[in-house]
């Protein structure tokens, strides 16, 4: 008795290698541990991906351009901008930050305005993205199409034809000064059309057919945009647009480094008369707000970490049930 006794702790206190066996809580504790840490480390890992979040707040009233235009210095993004740089002029130069953060009237809100001048051509913003343009990345905005005349935000009702939305890259900006050339021009990712539809833009030229909002759309109404790109394949996956139903299955594209030098925001918005001035009584702007760009965790990188906690719990239950077989002999 006294050595059975003897044999059976000798045999909880190491395996055959002499290495000590794990005598602590259950495996399901053990496991669930595991898993909490696992997820812990995930979670830290989203966290840790948010390269940009710019919340539209640095601008004090309407009026206050956040790129470079005429000389301006540009605005940072806030909260979040590891790239370190400041919005640069792309096209045109009638781009806002927290437009109505002063002029709070039927919209209670902040945001990116885009407005357009009398050459029809449309406005952009391009944010340098230095080393963090690897990798797979995510892009989201809320977008929507708002008036403003002298500061105070209306809801238009109407759209000129032509309008559009741009959210994507590109692989340069351009002059200070206030006009520019259209910005599409070197832009790479989704424009959006007035009725909803996302047209693929590869290097500044439409690629394919554009694909329609499954359901109804409304361009006044605030509608989440998200999706991610491969810069090392150039693929673009996980599109997702408002409630939407619709199969986004676009091509590979060019989302390579040199092609998403700079995260860009831009647009065209017409008002309904079809031609653009800036301070009639109808003219419309884009807005953005929510924009964020995250580096996405590569999931080969997740199931590494995930595959050495089962493997150790393996081994570690292995050597229990070689010390059990040994008592029992």
């Amino acid at each position: 008795m006294l050595k059975a006794g003897k044999a059976r702790r000798e045999a909880l206190a190491e395996d055959n290698s002499g290495e000590p066996l794990f005598s602590g809580p259950s495996w399901g504790a053990v496991a669930a541990l595991a898993a909490g840490a696992a997820f812990s480390a995930m979670a830290a890992t989203a966290s840790a991906g948010t390269i940009v979040q710019d919340n539209f707040t640095s601008g004090s009233n309407y009026g206050n351009s956040m790129s470079t235009a005429n000389g301006n210095p540009g605005l940072s993004p806030s909260p979040t901008n590891l790239p370190g740089g400041t919005w640069q002029h792309i096209a045109d130069g009638h781009i806002r930050d927290g437009e109505w953060l002063a002029n709070k009237n039927s919209l209670n809100h902040a945001g990116a305005g885009i407005g357009t001048s009398s050459s029809n051509q449309g406005s952009g913003v391009g944010l340098p993205l230095g080393a963090y343009n690897t990798g797979t990345l995510q892009v989201s905005a809320n977008i929507f199409y708002n008036q403003a005349f002298n500061g105070t935000p209306v809801v238009p009702t109407t759209l000129g034809n032509g309008s559009y939305t741009l959210l994507g890259f590109n692989v340069s900006t351009n002059s200070s000064s206030d006009y520019g050339p259209k910005p599409t021009v070197g832009f790479t990712g989704l424009q959006v059309t007035t009725n909803g539809s996302l047209q693929q833009i590869v290097n500044g030229t439409v690629v394919g057919s554009p694909i329609g909002y499954g359901g109804t759309y409304t361009p006044f109404t605030s509608t989440p945009l998200s999706y991610q790109i491969d810069t090392s394949t150039g693929a673009i996956s996980n599109v997702t647009f408002g409630n939407s139903t619709a199969n986004y299955a676009f091509g590979t594209g060019t989302f390579a480094n040199a092609d998403t030098a700079f995260l860009e925001i831009g647009g065209l918005p017409l008002p309904s008369t079809g031609t653009s001035s800036y301070a009639s009584t109808d003219a419309n702007e884009v807005w953005f707000n929510g924009l964020t760009i995250t580096s996405v965790p590569e999931p080969s990188g997740l199931m590494v970490m995930l595959g050495g906690m089962s493997g150790g719990l393996l081994r570690r239950r292995s050597r229990k049930r070689q010390a059990d077989d040994k008592i029992a002999t």
